[in-house]
């Protein structure tokens, strides 16, 4: 008897288990099977945080059912294209960009050889209306300009960062086709050759831009940067790689009104600070953040006076400020220099820059009685609770601490 029950219980036992694992078993080829059965609108979803490339490689050789996505898709199409073999890049175009292209929103060319191998195959033409934004990471001045006249003629391209693979000085020709883009709203402009020359006409100008980021990085002479300005009048954020300074300013007698300029970044500042002063009186506009970086000998910018006088007057709605001062400081004959110098650079900064981050140092030499100043001099300061000291390489670093 006690058998049968044990027999029967293992049974149930086993029998329950077989039935779960068979249910489990079955919901799981359901779910495989009903994967297809899922409405196009979910996949287009899904296809939208993905790379075209990667929609192309993943489902192209699927069943029929996945096939029909790439007939006739309804779904936005982002291409980045990087180091692709020449065959590829045909397969991708012939298969997936050129019966697409009027779906394609995003294109980005992210090296030399795709730049080139894509532009001695195909074009970019009006065929592409639903056209965003465009990288291209390595491009001659030659092949960009034609390209850029059939970019006009796009109703929702807004967005264009270029990088020059060329040693051309004159970008004249290329700023004035980039502001004839009549919806642009973010455009990066990217060169590391020197001594660019921008002659832009400002006494007719015929149409201004829509811009409102600009990013400008390659070398860029004040007076160039006020002609370009003038072009800009939506500008909200204005980010400056170098700039500097070659002849004389020369004062505008056309007024730069920027109503919406909140934003200036200028990473590397090789100017006087008079001129600096000039080029801010010449800027109407409500800043809010200001972002500068001093890496010349030039000690008028710890001037706390001439800061107050130039924000009060003109950056009265200035509320952030970043300040980078870099120093290379000869080996001192004593540590009183040393002490004298360090304290001086960082009194006359705090002075009037309440909200310091960050002091760098730039020695020849560091040492461990250096450090130890720089300590000293922080305890005095009363503010080792906010600060901490690194050394790295030949530099001194006051960071702020943030939690």
């Amino acid at each position: 008897m006690n058998s049968i029950k044990r027999q029967s219980s293992t049974d149930e036992l086993y029998g329950g288990t077989s039935k779960k694992l068979s249910m489990m078993l079955e919901e799981k080829s359901k779910s495989i099977i009903n994967i297809e059965a899922l409405s196009n609108e979910i996949f287009y979803e899904i296809f939208e945080y993905l790379d075209g490339c990667h929609i192309y490689k993943a489902f192209s050789n699927l069943n029929t059912h996945f096939q029909q996505f790439f007939i006739n898709p309804f779904i936005p199409l982002k291409f980045k294209l990087f180091a692709y073999e020449k065959s590829d890049l045909e397969d991708l175009y012939k298969y997936m960009i050129i019966p697409n292209k009027h779906i394609v929103i995003s294109l980005s060319l992210l090296n030399v050889l795709t730049v080139k191998q894509f532009f001695s195959l195909y074009n970019i033409d009006f065929s592409f209306n639903h056209l965003q934004s465009l990288v291209l990471h390595g491009i001659k001045l030659d092949k960009l300009l034609p390209l850029l006249l059939g970019l006009t003629c796009l109703p929702q391209f807004f967005s264009l960062f270029i990088y020059l693979d060329d040693n051309s000085k004159n970008l004249t020709d290329l700023y004035q086709l980039i502001f004839n883009l009549p919806f642009l709203n973010y455009n990066k402009l990217v060169s590391n050759s020197h001594r660019r020359l921008i002659s832009l006409p400002i006494d007719d100008i015929q149409q201004f831009t829509n811009i409102k980021y600009l990013f400008i990085n390659h070398y860029c002479t004040c007076d160039n940067l006020f002609d370009i300005l003038l072009y800009t009048p939506q500008l909200s954020r204005l980010n400056v790689k170098y700039l500097c300074q070659v002849y004389d300013i020369i004062p505008n007698e056309m007024p730069i009104i920027l109503s919406n300029l909140t934003h200036i970044t200028i990473e590397e500042l090789d100017l006087p600070f008079d001129v600096f002063e000039i080029f801010i009186t010449e800027i109407t506009s409500k800043l809010q953040v200001l972002s500068i970086g001093i890496k010349s000998i030039n000690f008028t910018y710890l001037n706390a006076n001439r800061w107050e006088q130039l924000i009060s007057q003109h950056i009265p709605y200035l509320s952030k400020f970043h300040f980078e001062y870099y120093e290379k400081i000869p080996k001192c004959t004593n540590d009183i220099e040393l002490s004298s110098l360090i304290r001086f650079i960082f009194i006359e900064k705090n002075a009037y820059i309440k909200d310091l981050v960050s002091l760098c140092l730039w020695i020849w030499k560091v040492n461990d009685d250096m450090i130890q100043i720089l300590q000293t001099i922080v305890d005095d300061e009363q503010i080792l609770h906010q600060y901490r000291i690194e050394h790295i390489n030949d530099k001194i670093y006051l960071q702020l601490n943030v939690l």
